[in-house]
Protein backbone atom coordinates (compact mmCIF):
# COMPACT_ATOMS: atom_id res chain seq x y z
CA UNK A 1 0.00 0.00 0.00
CA UNK A 2 1.37 3.24 -1.40
CA UNK A 3 1.16 6.48 0.90
CA UNK A 4 0.61 9.78 -0.01
CA UNK A 5 3.38 11.80 -0.27
CA UNK A 6 4.35 13.47 3.74
CA UNK A 7 0.86 12.40 4.80
CA UNK A 8 1.38 9.98 7.51
CA UNK A 9 -1.99 8.71 9.66
CA UNK A 10 -1.84 9.04 13.09
CA UNK A 11 -1.00 4.97 13.59
CA UNK A 12 2.08 5.52 10.57
CA UNK A 13 3.02 8.74 12.56
CA UNK A 14 3.40 7.20 15.96
CA UNK A 15 5.31 3.99 14.39
CA UNK A 16 7.87 6.74 12.63
CA UNK A 17 8.10 8.31 15.47
CA UNK A 18 9.13 5.17 17.22
CA UNK A 19 11.40 4.24 14.90
CA UNK A 20 13.02 7.64 15.47
CA UNK A 21 13.60 7.93 19.18
CA UNK A 22 14.91 3.95 19.07
CA UNK A 23 17.22 3.89 16.32
CA UNK A 24 18.66 7.54 17.55
CA UNK A 25 19.31 6.09 21.21
CA UNK A 26 20.94 2.64 19.73
CA UNK A 27 23.22 5.27 17.90
CA UNK A 28 23.79 7.78 21.10
CA UNK A 29 22.27 10.58 18.98
CA UNK A 30 19.36 11.36 21.05
CA UNK A 31 21.53 14.79 21.99
CA UNK A 32 22.69 15.81 18.63
CA UNK A 33 19.65 18.33 17.26
CA UNK A 34 21.35 18.33 13.78
CA UNK A 35 22.00 14.36 13.62
CA UNK A 36 18.28 13.50 14.64
CA UNK A 37 16.78 16.53 12.01
CA UNK A 38 18.74 14.79 9.31
CA UNK A 39 17.24 11.55 10.54
CA UNK A 40 13.89 12.62 11.14
CA UNK A 41 14.74 13.40 7.24
CA UNK A 42 15.75 10.27 5.94
CA UNK A 43 13.05 8.42 7.58
CA UNK A 44 10.51 10.62 6.12
CA UNK A 45 12.23 10.20 2.92
CA UNK A 46 11.85 6.78 2.87
CA UNK A 47 8.45 6.85 3.74
CA UNK A 48 7.60 9.00 1.24
CA UNK A 49 8.79 6.59 -1.03
CA UNK A 50 6.43 4.04 -0.01
CA UNK A 51 8.68 2.28 2.67
CA UNK A 52 6.48 1.92 5.61
CA UNK A 53 7.34 -1.05 6.80
CA UNK A 54 9.65 -0.37 10.34
CA UNK A 55 12.15 -3.22 9.52
CA UNK A 56 12.86 -2.11 6.39
CA UNK A 57 13.37 1.55 6.68
CA UNK A 58 16.20 0.17 9.47
CA UNK A 59 17.47 -1.78 6.67
CA UNK A 60 17.71 0.68 4.35
CA UNK A 61 18.88 3.19 6.97
CA UNK A 62 21.47 0.99 8.11
CA UNK A 63 23.18 0.31 4.80
CA UNK A 64 23.18 4.30 4.31
CA UNK A 65 25.39 4.52 6.92
CA UNK A 66 27.19 1.81 6.31
CA UNK A 67 28.35 3.81 2.51
CA UNK A 68 31.94 5.38 2.68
Amino acid sequence: MRTLWGIANPDQLAALKKLLEEYAAERGLAGDKIALDELAERIMSLFNEGIIDATEIRRRLDAHQALP
